[in-house]
């Protein structure tokens, strides 16, 4: 890839627009919350726009296809931020929760704020909230990462644990979402660490998304909110928190080029393609482990000739069947979809008062999570396929996971196809 030199004046502030890398030759150069000397090198990603301020004269090389325009200072927030980001250490924040509006620059403001206090010698600590757009880990889950090292941006970052939401979004799922965060931050302080930054998702605009917004921060209870100015979206937050004398922060919001949904679902499937080439297949048993999204594995089996019987009866070919109470649990080749008469007519041959069909392919490739008998979340799998006779799932999922401590696993509301592209789980139950 071609490179190319540059010269930066002192005290210029400079938008760096990625993909790029750059290395400084000569000078001093302060970026995402740290000076970059002779000899360092630094990135910005395809989909981001940091900004750079020249300390002294300076000369960088650099490569990529991205490109370096001079700012006008009012335009960015580089300034700014640093002297928020001192307000903070000095105060002697412990936990930072950032909240704002889609493209608001909340994980770029996140990276520079751990810069900042790993250049001042603490430990830090990240808890990426942001489910749908995540930078830490796999879509559908929340991480907490340790940061032991200067970053340009939070997809650097390993998961030291992780928690299962099993959404692209936060909306249906508010709940889980902040017990997530709650636990990833009883996780955080275990280790003792100086400072943990808590980036959230997008989702603030409208009454429902700012009463979530609350909740997060009531559960939480961090030491600073700091509200990224965006356009606007996250103001009544800010101005709540601030009348009631709430330590909250207005962050200013550079001006910034709105991410594309397509790149946003380009990145999600790449990190399921990393997810899946990294990972192990494992099989679990379930006589041990429960579905908890489905009454499958909770009753009683019925024998090859009961299944040619209900078969029949239902006009699908039954692949598994179970008697629960009062229900005929079947999963079944083909549509799994009955007519009101045909539905009817089938209880009535059975004898029972429901019947539930489950299409025998509706699970592979689904996103499930996996928890401990405490509930303790282990980690993420993908679904390959499930053996009815022997009564055991096989995940795709990571290398050190010990099957042995799953007891539970949570079906999520994505699909991953082999080749890491995404899809909605669809209807795993048809209930009639």
């Amino acid at each position: 890839m071609a490179s190319s030199a540059i010269e930066l004046r002192e005290g210029g502030v400079y938008r760096i627009y990625g993909p790029l890398s750059f290395e400084i030759v000569e000078g001093e150069v302060f970026f995402l919350g740290r000076i970059l000397k002779r000899g360092e090198r630094a990135f910005v990603p395809k989909d981001r726009t940091y900004a750079a301020k020249s300390i002294a004269p300076s000369r960088v090389r650099i490569s990529g296809d991205g490109r370096v325009e001079e700012a006008e200072p009012v335009e960015e927030a580089i300034d700014d931020w640093r002297e928020l980001c001192e307000r903070l250490l000095s105060q002697r924040i412990e936990s930072v929760l950032v909240i704002g509006g889609t493209d608001s620059c909340k994980s770029t403001f996140a990276t520079f704020l751990a810069n900042y206090a790993i250049d001042r010698e603490l430990r830090v600590a990240v808890i990426d909230g942001d489910v749908g757009q995540i930078d830490v880990g796999i879509p559908g889950t929340i991480s907490l990462a340790l940061v032991d090292r200067h970053i340009c941006s939070l997809r650097e970052l390993e998961p030291y644990r992780c928690y299962f939401v099993g959404s692209k979004s936060p909306t249906g799922r508010e709940h889980t979402v902040i017990c997530a965060l709650s636990s990833l931050l009883s996780s955080a302080r275990d280790l003792r660490v100086d400072l943990v930054v808590v980036n959230t998702d997008g989702w603030i605009l409208g009454y429902k998304a700012r009463a979530y917004k609350l909740s997060i921060i009531k559960a939480l209870r961090p030491s600073a909110v700091v509200v990224m100015e965006g356009r606007g979206e996250a103001a009544p937050v800010y101005r709540a928190l601030e009348r009631a004398g709430y330590r909250v922060f207005l962050a200013k919001t550079p001006i910034q080029e709105g991410k594309d949904r397509e790149l946003r679902k380009e990145r999600r499937e790449l990190a399921f393609l990393d997810f899946i080439m990294s990972s192990k297949r494992k099989k679990v048993s379930l006589e041990r482990t429960s579905l908890v999204d489905l009454p499958l594995f909770c009753g009683e089996s019925l024998e090859r000739e009961e299944l040619e019987r209900i078969s029949k009866i239902v006009g699908r070919s039954v692949v598994h069947c179970e008697k629960l109470e009062d229900s005929i649990v079947a999963v079944v080749r083909g549509g799994a979809k009955l007519g009101e008469v045909e539905a009817a007519a089938a209880k009535e041959a059975l004898g029972v008062r429901h019947i539930m069909l489950i299409p025998e392919g509706s699970l592979k490739g689904a996103l499930v999570g996996l928890f401990s008998i405490d509930f303790e979340c282990l980690g993420a799998g993908i679904i390959v396929s499930i053996d009815y006779r022997s009564r055991c799932v096989h995940l795709l999922t990571r290398p050190d996971l010990e099957e042995e401590r799953v007891r539970f696993l949570e079906i999520g509301e994505l699909r991953v196809l082999p080749d890491g592209q995404e899809a909605s789980i669809g209807r795993l139950v048809y209930s009639y």
